[in-house]
């Protein structure tokens, strides 16, 4: 029972998070993150995306106390004290990773933006995503464009994400919203 309201408390202050991030769409107020605009000189431009075509986001959250990491990290490096003992994976959620709370807002605004199969990672740094152009569109006011690079159909967003000022905080870097440039292995050895 006590953990069915600890739940629910993590629930509803995700809401309240997250309709409070809707409403900042009608007044403007909102957050850069780490993801630009992708390099995209080598590209032939082509058609701006339909709204109703697909994409898969994953979004990085940030850690909560990074200089505490820091110096748990630290420590355990230099070794030899009692101090130096490994974080758990529970230590981790209950110091550093970002909040129920904060995951749940996040959650409930990419739902409310359009998108679908959110899915979080064991450690809450990462929440996955499918939805669509005008989904991103929606959460993050980019706009998409196809381009053709080395042969190969791209897209691409052509200005930079924004999140609401919210999320400011809690929200790192939004991968996915390009295919333009991506990762090639080495050849030979």
């Amino acid at each position: 029972m006590k953990r069915w309201v600890i739940t629910c408390r993590y629930l509803f202050a995700g809401l309240l998070v997250a309709a409070q991030a809707i409403n900042a769409h009608a007044d403007g107020d909102w957050a850069s993150v780490a993801t630009g605009v992708p390099d995209v000189h080598l590209a032939k431009p082509g058609e701006m995306m339909r709204a109703d075509e697909p994409l898969h986001i994953s979004i990085s959250l940030k850690i909560r106390d990074e200089a505490g990491l820091d110096m748990s990290i630290s420590k355990a490096e230099v070794g030899g004290s009692a101090a130096a003992t490994p974080l758990t994976s529970q230590q981790f959620l209950e110091r550093f990773a970002p909040t129920e709370s904060q995951v749940n807002a996040v959650i409930s605004y990419l739902n409310a933006s359009g998108f679908k199969n959110v899915t979080v990672a064991a450690n809450r740094l990462i929440v996955g995503a499918d939805g669509s152009a005008g989904a991103a569109a929606t959460a993050f006011h980019v706009s998409m464009r196809h381009f053709t690079v080395g042969g190969r159909n791209a897209y691409a967003n052509i200005n930079a994400p924004l999140v609401p000022a919210q999320f400011g905080n809690i929200i790192l870097s939004i991968a996915g919203l390009q295919t333009v440039n991506v990762p090639h292995r080495l050849k030979g050895g």
